[in-house]
């Protein structure tokens, strides 16, 4: 059974790095956006298994993104799966921050 998954980052190295091992994986099928705005058009025609998203992605970030897609009823069984960069401890500081701001809507 093949398994969609759709990866939402701005880094093309890094987009192009992930599609090519889970595609070598033979079990995905692999979308990338590069950045919210085209992963929420894409979200509205289509419902990956399964999506990995940047949390520090310019203009529009993963938290909002992910606001975004649960407001707009998008990618509602779809697994969303955040990526950074961060230390465990700054991801830990982020988070919070980012729930303070969201009013805790994470």
């Amino acid at each position: 059974m093949e398994h969609h998954l759709l990866i939402v980052d701005d880094n093309p190295r890094l987009c192009e790095a992930l599609a090519e091992h889970f595609a070598q994986e033979g079990r995905f099928s692999v979308d990338i956006c590069s950045n919210a705005e085209d992963a929420l058009a894409f979200l509205a025609n289509q419902e990956p298994d399964a999506a990995l998203v940047d949390m520090l992605m310019p203009g529009v970030d993963g938290a909002e993104f992910m606001m975004q897609c649960r407001e707009r009823k998008l990618g509602e069984h779809t697994k969303f799966i955040a990526l950074s960069s961060l230390t465990s401890e700054e991801a830990v500081s982020y988070t919070h921050l980012r729930a303070h701001e969201t009013r805790g809507n994470l």
